[in-house]
């Protein structure tokens, strides 16, 4: 009886143990000790999996934050990685009134200025961005910043926001989409992580991009069809922050996208120009 249990365990041993060794050769065909790709590409059906781009999400979920427009009785409900907005004005029958804000990371905290209808979104991994909601059917993203932790909380004070950014504790961030930048501030701020907003004044759309070291822009501007209008830039910027101006009376009145890079950050902001 022994020698039969001896038997019946060294054969499952030497089974376990190709099955163990033919699971570790082939992942070594595939990936070196660092975990990257080992030789060549191989595509499928035309697809590069090493050449991809973010292009779009429908990012909804479990809920976390909440926050209200009492003016317009409309709520902001983060839900995944975007947010509703719902007419509450009859509050035993929510209406949905967008879902066109998708964020970056899961939404932790909502933050509603009432006078700019701006929203501030602490969105996890992807740090804090900031929405205008004045048009409640076609939310715009003005920018955002990658936080250092993982941003859960946000509460807008001032010129400043206040990001609870978990085991980075409290992170403080000048506002600046009121001010914008001058000359000698672009120069002077020092930028520790990618990021962009938008100033929008009656005349101009100024754009600002922050680069924590020197990389290449690359930018082109489309109309909601698709349709390239214009390339905007092409060409290094350095470390800090450039700006970017767009004077509205070039475009007709309409919706129009930003697309590009920014080293190895996909741009893509949507802007409405109203003459």
């Amino acid at each position: 009886m022994k020698k039969k249990f001896i038997s019946l365990l060294a054969i499952f041993l030497v089974l376990f143990l190709w099955g163990e060794s033919n699971y570790l050769t082939e992942c070594a065909e595939y990936r070196d000790l660092d975990g990257g790709i080992k030789g060549g590409i191989e595509t499928k059906a035309g697809f590069d999996s090493l050449n991809v781009s973010f292009v779009g999400n429908w990012p909804f979920g479990d809920s976390y934050a909440v926050t209200n427009d009492t003016t317009r009785d409309v709520c902001f409900l983060g839900s995944g990685g975007g947010v509703y907005i719902l007419d509450v004005s009859d509050s035993s029958n929510p209406v949905k009134v967008s879902e066109g804000i998708h964020t970056r990371g899961y939404v932790y905290g909502l933050y509603y200025d009432n006078t700019t209808e701006r929203l501030y979104i602490a969105a996890e991994q992807g740090g804090l961005e900031i929405w205008d909601v004045s048009n409640l059917t076609n939310p715009l993203k003005l920018g955002y910043y990658f936080t250092p932790g993982s941003a859960r909380g946000v509460y807008v004070l001032g010129s400043y926001a206040y990001v609870a950014d978990y085991d980075y504790g409290v992170q403080i961030y000048r506002n600046l989409l009121s001010s914008g930048l001058n000359e000698k501030e672009i120069k002077e701020i020092e930028v520790k992580s990618g990021n962009y907003f938008i100033k929008n004044d009656v005349s101009k759309i100024e754009l600002y991009f922050g680069a924590s070291k020197e990389s290449e822009l690359k930018l082109s501007i489309y109309d909601k069809t698709g349709r390239k209008v214009k390339d905007l830039y092409k060409g290094k910027i350095g470390k800090g922050y450039s700006k970017l101006t767009i004077n509205k009376r070039d475009y007709a009145t309409g919706e129009y996208f930003i697309r590009g890079k920014m080293g190895e950050t996909e741009v893509n902001i949507k802007i409405l120009i109203l003459k």
